[in-house]
């Protein structure tokens, strides 16, 4: 099977981990676990390298530009089970991508997974390559296990311009599909929404019609995130509207998410939407996904460090 193509390999180094697993700060899970450090990805719109320059944490090189492979991760983990209590949530990919190109040649990620199926503990994976087709066999033990391929827009001509190392969309619809059919419990990860880019009616319209299409839960953070946008971002966002010319019919913030359910609902779309990643006040904004509507509209929001481990 074809995965994906990729223009460019970052810088990797393969690294000895003191901790695999660590306490998340948010309320949409107990533990986070990051298989790699950096991300080949390197999203213009990361939040992580924000995340870090705010914490005072230097990175080894540009975003994108690095990847330390985290060697003993599995030997790790399987250590630090001891702590986890029955019914603790575990969120792997938080700060990285779980399925970046090197997960095809080191499996750490996999390793993980087989950690994990001796345990009953919920397991989310949040990623958007394709290559996580290749575990459907790994995901189908895991007692608890739900993927989240992350979408946050269809038009690749918009992935060329902020994500342009990611798998392009029509590959993350696809391997939707797939885990869907294999029997995999799976949601897409609608975030974020770009400034002047997707926050048009018209753009979402787009987006979820070909979400309605799969017909899986969707995931939503209409949050735009822009004190985490690196300054880069901008810079991409200025080539992208001088080229496509900027978008008059952009919503104010407060519209967006109002926009995206009623949309939801016309189309026949599973939406659950929150307001960001709210820690402050520890509300309930992703605790469970999707169903239930607690921690909706939260706007408290603060910069957790979810880039250890």
């Amino acid at each position: 099977m074809c995965y994906i193509v990729y223009m460019r390999s970052p810088a990797l180094k393969v690294i000895r981990c003191g901790t695999i697993l660590n306490r998340c700060p948010l309320d949409f899970a107990d533990w986070t676990v990051n298989p790699y450090g950096g991300c080949a990805f390197g999203c213009s719109y990361c939040f992580v390298p924000a995340m870090k320059a705010r914490l005072g944490v230097e990175l080894p090189a540009s975003w994108g530009e690095y990847v330390e492979v985290k060697g003993n991760a599995a030997e790790t983990l399987r250590r630090q089970m001891r702590a986890v209590k029955p019914g603790e949530r575990i969120a792997m990919g938080t700060a990285t991508d779980p399925y970046q190109p090197a997960e095809r040649t080191h499996r750490i990620t996999r390793s993980l997974l087989e950690q994990l199926c001796f345990y009953d503990n919920p397991v989310s994976i949040t990623t958007r390559s394709p290559l996580v087709l290749r575990d459907v066999d790994v995901l189908a033990r895991l007692a608890n296990v739900r993927v989240n391929v992350s979408i946050p827009f269809v038009d690749d001509a918009v992935r060329r311009a902020f994500e342009p190392n990611a798998p392009a969309p029509a590959g993350r619809l696809e391997c939707v599909r797939r885990l869907r059919d294999a029997g995999i419990r799976v949601s897409i990860f609608w975030a974020p929404v770009l400034p002047g880019v997707t926050d048009t009616e018209r753009a979402m319209r787009a987006i979820l019609t070909e979400f309605a299409k799969i017909g899986v839960p969707v995931l939503a953070m209409p949050l735009r995130h822009q004190p985490w946008l690196p300054p880069y971002y901008e810079q991409r966002r200025r080539a992208y509207l001088r080229e496509r010319g900027p978008d008059a019919t952009a919503l104010p913030g407060r519209e967006v998410g109002r926009t995206m359910e009623r949309l939801a609902s016309e189309l026949g779309v599973a939406l659950e939407v929150s307001e960001g990643l709210c820690v402050e006040r520890r509300v309930p904004a992703l605790r469970r996904m999707p169903g239930g509507a607690a921690g909706r509209r939260q706007r408290t929001c603060q910069v957790p460090d979810l880039s250890r481990a």
